[in-house]
């Protein structure tokens, strides 16, 4: 209720929460109130002592334990303003297909009919569907950056990995914490003026954490309640939201009844706090998510730069792409390796495999202002694009995206700012 009203709760109203939450046996929401308390700037020593230990393993360190003991800035940076740029990895998969694509911007008439068909689509839960620049309207388009997150957001969970691969690892794992695996990143609570100079070149001067000179960084932290003023995601609530059966006709029809349509909720927007907060994933061009797959429905937006998504079904993402097991410290990762030095398969891949993953792939181009969902246990590879394909809505009007489009153009690279929401289906979790 403070936060909502523009206040920072105090430190000990947070951590009477927290432990509440940990008491209950709800650890994952003691989790959640810390990384709100954090974003307002919150650290580990303004908790009690107790708070402290009952916090220990139940979130992560912070980056400040990793600090040298010598100074984290040398004198004289080389590039203190070149953002990281990678080179993405090759891929010797070649789509077959692309996502089920819809043209939703609300400036265009016939907006409706076709957000309508595209809920209609969701509702089968049975493939990923595209919202095309659903959200061209927002402000955040043009107004998040760099300078907005650090203005905005003063700390948050920030993933270190060791090259610009960032791998997800169990890190309370038994096999990590006795060391007979190395976990290929580890998730910190970091500073975000901090983060921002390790998104850069030389890392601004500051030394690396965990994995030496090739170390990434990767912000994955709830959007902060002021960013998402600047976006306008009524279209997600769940009265737009189709239930398993409800056809696009239900849909427009309950739409249509009466006031609360996306625009004009979105005019009204900033006098509410958010109804929901994203999960906001920033990196530099060139960071790649290696192949994985969720276990809740997800929606992912994209409001700074460009992704690209490579998605595979069930059948084959449980199956023929080599899942680790559940038990495992890399459980949802696969361990079928989609890349390569010369873009071509492994010789002992098997051809039948082969055919499977390219006749099953699907291809996702986001840029700004465009929303994909895609079911649970779908497998998805996604790479923060530093070279754009063109325009994809000039393309969809000219009925071009019935091939994949993987041919690449030249753009300036800019960091990539995407919005994750998961869902049962129904609710958004």
């Amino acid at each position: 209720m403070a936060r909502a009203v523009g206040k920072s709760p105090q430190p000990a109203d947070v951590e009477a929460l927290i432990l509440a939450c940990i008491g209950a046996g709800v650890p994952s929401y003691a989790y959640r109130l810390l990384e709100e308390a954090a974003a307002d700037g919150l650290r580990f020593d303004d908790l009690s002592a107790r708070g402290r230990a009952q916090l220990l393993g139940v979130v992560p360190p912070e980056a400040e334990e990793f600090h040298t003991t010598s100074a984290t800035m040398s004198s004289v940076p080389q590039h203190p303003s070149v953002l990281h740029a990678d080179r993405l990895p090759n891929l010797w998969v070649r789509p077959a297909q692309v996502a089920e694509t819809f043209d939703c911007r609300i400036d265009r008439a016939g907006a409706e009919v076709r957000l309508a068909a595209a809920w209609a689509a969701v509702a089968r839960r049975d493939r990923p569907v595209l919202f095309r620049g659903v959200g061209s309207h927002w402000p955040a388009l043009s107004q998040w950056s760099l300078t907005t997150l650090s203005k905005e957001l003063k700390r948050g969970v920030v993933r270190v990995a060791e090259s610009a691969a960032v791998t997800f690892c169990r890190e309370s794992h038994p096999d990590v914490r006795e060391g007979r695996l190395r976990s290929p990143s580890k998730a910190l609570m970091m500073d975000v003026g901090e983060f921002v100079d390790r998104l850069h070149v030389d890392r601004r001067g500051r030394t690396p954490l965990l994995y030496g000179e090739g170390e990434r960084v990767y912000l994955q932290a709830l959007a902060p309640h002021a960013m998402m003023h600047q976006v306008d995601f009524s279209f997600l609530e769940l009265r737009h939201q189709p239930l398993a059966g409800q056809s696009g006709a239900d849909l427009k029809s309950s739409k249509d009844s009466g006031p609360g349509s996306p625009s004009e909720e979105y005019s009204q927007q900033s006098d509410h706090p958010p109804t929901v907060l994203g999960r906001l994933w920033v990196s530099a061009p060139g960071t790649v998510s290696p192949l994985h797959y969720d276990m809740a429905d997800s929606y992912l937006c994209q409001v700074r730069g460009a992704k690209r998504l490579l998605l595979w079904p069930p059948t084959t993402s449980l199956g023929v792409l080599d899942p680790y097991p559940s038990e495992h410290a890399l459980a949802r990762r696969l361990r079928t390796d989609i890349t390569s030095s010369d873009g071509m398969p492994p010789a002992t891949l098997a051809e039948s495999v082969r055919a499977e993953v390219d006749a099953t792939a699907i291809e996702v181009i986001l840029a700004p202002g465009d929303v994909v969902y895609f079911p649970k246990d779908w497998a998805h590879h996604t790479e923060a694009l530093h070279e754009a394909t063109g325009n994809p809505l000039r393309e969809l009007e000219e009925g071009s995206c019935s091939t994949p489009t993987t041919q690449q153009l030249p753009c300036t690279s800019e960091p990539s700012f995407s919005l994750g929401f998961r869902t049962d289906g129904q609710f958004l979790l």
